[in-house]
């Protein structure tokens, strides 16, 4: 039998509660009904909240596989499903990782953040295509197994019946999102609903969730005490490193060094302008010790280079290991200056 899923990661607590809410409003439907308002079409609140619980299923589903790809990627969890381990990466990809610019971690799983941010992943054929960057299996014969064994009145469920259910719930959402829920017959009128049909659309949508996370399993956990003992060695920022020691001047000059990976695409752009390279340091302790020449702002080394890359209209990264792209007198980086620092404590 498979395991009931555990539903305390966050991305199933936030869909939970958006299902909660979706309940509510059919609730709240149900008891103006009762009181025979006349003045309010309780058939679009049972309509919002269809939709809503729909959309909660795709914004769960991308949290879902988000979170699972990073945990992965950091090699944590494995093998590497199929579907992942076919990721391309560019050359310049490579070198950045190559460089200790970026982590393999921060390549796949942004990759994967933007192939989901372009899905909607509410059809069954969505919703299984994208659970194979985590999982290597029949998503929709196992979710069947597991409802058929764990609750009440499924004992006979098919794969074909969960796909054909949830393609229709799916298909009123669309019928409510783009046309209003109205006739096909042009009249004008809308489609019937009820509390009773939306609320088994609702509870059937938090059953599916369910049944893919328990399919899916249980992320590895680290282990207590070795978390502590990785805490107390984690070695801090490097900025912090570098302020700490002392080990840099304030108002010394620090200068953008983008590396073969990105430096023919900089050229043009910083030879325009060279102070565009150029920051100085703040010896101040603070998260943002890089004043930029530019615009005398100060910056983290992360949010300077991500600020360049932005201005330059350079397709760069969402996640930069900022120290590494910053050098000071002597060709070294702020990485490597709090490296070194770091193995003389």
């Amino acid at each position: 039998m498979v395991a009931v899923a555990r539903v305390a990661n966050r991305a199933f607590a936030a869909f939970a509660a958006n299902i909660e809410a979706a309940r509510s409003v059919v609730q709240g439907g149900r008891s103006l009904e009762a009181l025979k308002v006349g003045l309010l079409n309780v058939g679009d609140l049972y309509r919002g909240a269809w939709f809503q619980a729909v959309s909660a299923l795709d914004a769960w589903a991308k949290e879902e596989v988000s979170r699972r790809v990073a945990v992965i990627a950091e090699g944590v969890a494995g093998p590497l499903p199929a579907k992942l381990s076919g990721l391309r990466m560019t050359v310049g990809q490579a070198v950045s990782i190559q460089l200790g610019q970026l982590s393999v971690a921060e390549v796949v799983t942004k990759a994967v953040d933007d192939d989901l941010r372009r899905a909607t992943l509410q059809r069954p054929r969505d919703l299984a295509d994208a659970m194979k960057y985590v999982w290597d299996g029949d998503l929709w014969r196992e979710v069947a197994a597991w409802l058929r064994e764990n609750i009440d009145g499924y004992a006979r469920t098919d794969p074909g019946a969960l796909i054909t259910r949830l393609d229709e719930i799916v298909e009123r959402r669309n019928q409510i999102a783009h046309g209003a829920d109205t006739l096909a017959d042009g009249s004008g009128g809308k489609r019937a609903i009820d509390a009773a049909s939306t609320a088994d659309a609702i509870n059937f949508i938090y059953l599916i969730a369910q049944g893919v996370t328990a399919v899916l399993g249980d992320l590895p956990e680290p282990d207590p005490a070795q978390e502590v003992a990785e805490a107390k060695a984690r070695r801090p920022p490097s900025v912090a490193l570098i302020a700490q020691a002392g080990a840099l001047d304030e108002g010394a000059e620090v200068r953008f060094a983008p590396g073969p990976a990105f430096e023919s695409q900089f050229a043009a752009w910083l030879a325009e302008n060279p102070d565009r390279a150029v920051a100085t340091w703040v010896a101040d302790g603070s998260v943002k010790p890089l004043r930029w020449t530019v615009d005398g702002v100060r910056y983290s080394a992360s949010a300077l280079v991500a600020e360049l890359f932005n201005q330059a209209g350079i397709e760069g990264f969402d996640a930069y290991n900022g120290p590494t792209w910053w050098i000071v007198d002597g060709g070294r980086t702020l990485a490597q200056i709090a490296e070194q620092l770091y193995h003389k404590q």
